[in-house]
């Protein structure tokens, strides 16, 4: 459904002496038909940023994002508003997301009228149905997002997108604005659309408790780079890399069975994207760094059952 190749951003800074702000760099990956890819990382990864590039909101460096075997960054902006219904994108706030003066079946209908996907004179119906999918009543279509909660308006953003049948949602922490018996609610809603209609999702979060229940494989970002992918369970029962270890360990809660988890402390802040380490990206706080780790980079190899991680010392 989506392979991710070499994808690049780099950005300018500064006014008088230009510097490339690495935010995105080299990050390769693939997702699954209805499948689910975790991104997670700190603040300031790069995660966000990569769910922009896929679906060109912003304009990669390099790199390639094939889209059922077409190259979305060779496209035309006419071939791609073609392509663009079946890729949608859920934001972090779902208040933001809608118009305020804009009543909630105005806004559901606002997709169907622009792209011109259904009739005028069958919208009504349409949107009646996607209310009722997403868990709302009919008396929600004649109100406006300031009369919802937050949670209702993330399942009127739900039913916007559904209103264009995507194959592929970016979801960029579409629960961590709202509270946490909330958040409950649009995950489990968010897993039963995609049993029912074969969802692809990139679920881009920094909360590793939400991403283990959404998420088939978890792909972990530092500083730009991926340091580990690989399937869920995989992940949390044997992670690899240093600093997936230390997400873990901070992440650890009584209820998740890890008890034992050794907790990792890391020492130092994140360097800054605008002058990156030479060598390993996390050699300056890893509790493990050689030499080699200050000179060479670590390539994200293979170390079994599509799990890959990159580190000198696996």
């Amino acid at each position: 459904m989506l392979e991710v190749e070499g994808l690049t951003k780099y950005f300018l800074s500064g006014m008088i002496r230009k510097r490339r702000v690495k935010a995105v760099d080299d990050v390769s990956f693939r997702i699954e038909k209805g499948k689910t890819l975790g991104l997670v990382g700190e603040s300031g990864c790069g995660k966000t940023t990569v769910g922009r590039l896929i679906l060109r909101l912003i304009k990669p460096t390099g790199g390639r994002v094939l889209f059922d075997g077409i190259d979305l960054l060779s496209l035309k902006k006419r071939e791609l508003r073609k392509i663009r219904p079946r890729m949608q994108m859920i934001f972090q706030d779902p208040d933001s997301s809608l118009d305020p003066r804009m009543k909630i079946g105005t806004s559901i209908a606002e997709p169907l009228k622009v792209h011109g996907t259904i009739p005028k004179y069958e919208r009504s119906q349409k949107i009646r149905e996607l209310i009722g999918t997403v868990g709302l009543n009919p008396e929600h279509i004649n109100r406006y997002p300031y009369q919802l909660s937050g949670g209702q308006n993330q399942r009127v953003v739900l039913a916007r997108i559904l209103a264009m049948n995507p194959d592929l949602i970016i979801a960029d922490e579409p629960t961590s604005s709202l509270d946490v018996s909330v958040q409950a609610q649009i995950l489990n809603l968010m897993k039963d659309l995609q049993r029912e209609f074969d969802h692809t999702y990139l679920f881009i979060s920094h909360d590793l408790d939400v991403v283990r229940i959404m998420a088939d494989q978890i792909a972990v970002m530092y500083l730009g780079k991926l340091v580990e992918i690989g399937e869920t369970r995989d992940l949390f029962d044997s992670a690899r890399h240093p600093y997936t270890q230390a997400l873990l360990s901070a992440a650890i809660r009584p209820e998740s069975g890890a008890e034992g988890r050794k907790r990792v402390l890391l020492k130092g802040e994140t360097p800054s994207p605008i002058d990156v380490p030479v060598g390993c990206r996390f050699h300056t706080r890893c509790p493990r760094k050689g030499g080699r780790c200050v000179i060479e980079e670590p390539k994200l190899v293979e170390i079994g059952g599509g799990h890959r991680v990159a580190c000198h010392f696996i």
